[in-house]
């Protein structure tokens, strides 16, 4: 009768290791997949909230002077977003200096300062820092100086 006792909890032994050998890996693999599709939408949703931006910007400095309002929604990618001018040597061409844990890149403006008589552009104030829910504020203003005009382009948020 002992032999059988001990012969059962064997092949219970068996079954339970087979069973963790064939269920360990699978979890591992669709914790491990999870995580990198996890990394992928929190970039589309950055690139979305950037471009959002950049036409709050873009259409800011077309009704110039002009404010407009918008609300990004940041992902936990310890996310940097700044305004500058002077794109790739083109001075006055504003541009959005993204930077995430990521991806670092910039996003150029499509304006064109020209369209507003003679205009210089002005490196405006403003850095979106952080991640969740920004409002932030676009404002487009021009100043009367003796040389011309200048635009201020700049974001609060």
């Amino acid at each position: 009768m002992t032999l059988f006792k001990g012969q059962s909890s064997v092949e219970y032994m068996t079954l339970l290791m087979g069973f963790l050998m064939l269920t360990v890996p699978i979890v591992f693999f669709l914790l491990s997949y999870t995580s990198v599709s996890s990394n992928a939408i929190k970039q589309q949703q950055l690139d979305a909230s950037v471009n959002l931006l950049k036409s709050s910007l873009e259409s800011a400095f077309v009704d110039c002077p002009s404010e407009k309002m918008a609300t990004l929604s940041l992902p936990d990618l310890d996310v940097n977003i700044s305004l500058k001018s002077d794109y790739m040597g083109n001075l006055g061409k504003p541009y959005l200096e993204v930077h995430s844990r990521t991806l670092d890149y910039v996003k150029p403006l499509d304006v064109n300062a020209e369209v507003l008589g003679n205009i210089k552009f002005i490196e405006g104030k403003g850095r979106i820092v952080g991640s969740g829910l920004h409002r932030v504020k676009v404002n487009c203003t021009i100043i009367e100086t003796a040389k011309g005009k200048d635009v201020v382009l700049e974001m609060v948020g």
